[in-house]
C-alpha cells in the first residue's frame, strides 16, 4: 500500500505546517519513512504461507514445528505449513499426526494408538503407544520424518515407526 505524497507533513499541527524549513525537513523524513512503512504494511502477508516469499517459508515452518521441508514441492510446502499451523491447537491428536505424515507418504500409511475415550470403568489399559506405518517415503528422509513425528506426539508416548518392510523402530525423545 502506498500513501499519498505529503502524508507525513499533513500530520503536523496547523501552526507548524506554515514553517517552510520544518515542512521540508518532515518531507525528507517521509521519503525515508515510506519504504519502512511499506514493509510494515506487508507484515500481515509474510505470515500467510500461501503468499509469503519462498525464502521465508522455512521460518514459518519452524514456527509451527515443521522444519526441513525443502524436499517438498513449493505448493506442497505452502499447504503443509498452512495445515500444520491450523493443527497446533490439536497438537498430539490423530488429525495433526495424519496431516504431518500424509505429504511424505507414497502408497499409503496407517496411524493407530492404544488410547481412547471410554465410559467410566470401561477403559482398556493405555501404555501411550502410537504406531505409524508408511509404505514408502517421498520428498524426505526417514530421519527428517521421525523428527517431525516425535515433535508432534506427546512426550509420554512411545512412537513405533515403520517404513515398508523395515523392522518397526521405537522413537523415544
Amino acid at each position: 500500500m502506498s500513501r499519498q505524497r505529503g502524508w507525513l507533513p499533513g500530520r503536523l499541527p496547523m501552526g507548524m505546517r506554515d514553517d517552510a524549513i520544518l515542512a521540508r525537513f518532515v518531507e525528507m523524513l517521509e521519503q525515508v519513512a515510506e519504504p519502512v512503512q511499506q514493509r510494515i504494511d506487508q507484515l500481515q502477508y509474510l505470515a500467510d504461507s500461501s503468499v509469503t516469499p519462498l525464502p521465508l517459508l522455512p521460518w514459518l515452518a519452524a514456527m509451527v514445528g515443521a522444519e526441513d521441508l525443502e524436499t517438498l514441492p513449493d505448493v506442497e510446502r505452502r499447504r503443509f505449513v498452512r495445515q500444520a499451523g491450523a493443527l497446533l491447537q490439536g497438537r498430539g491428536t490423530y488429525a495433526q499426526l495424519e496431516a504431518l505424515v500424509a505429504p511424505f507418504s507414497a502408497g499409503g500409511y496407517s496411524i493407530s494408538d492404544d488410547g481412547g475415550i471410554y465410559r467410566e470403568g470401561r477403559a482398556t489399559p493405555c501404555s501411550g503407544n502410537v504406531w505409524v506405518r508408511i509404505e514408502q517415503l517421498q520428498f524426505t528422509s526417514r530421519d527428517n520424518l521421525t523428527t517431525i513425528i516425535r515433535e508432534a506426539v506427546p512426550a509420554h508416548c512411545v512412537v513405533w515407526f515403520q517404513v515398508g518392510d523395515e523392522p518397526m523402530e521405537a522413537l523415544v525423545r
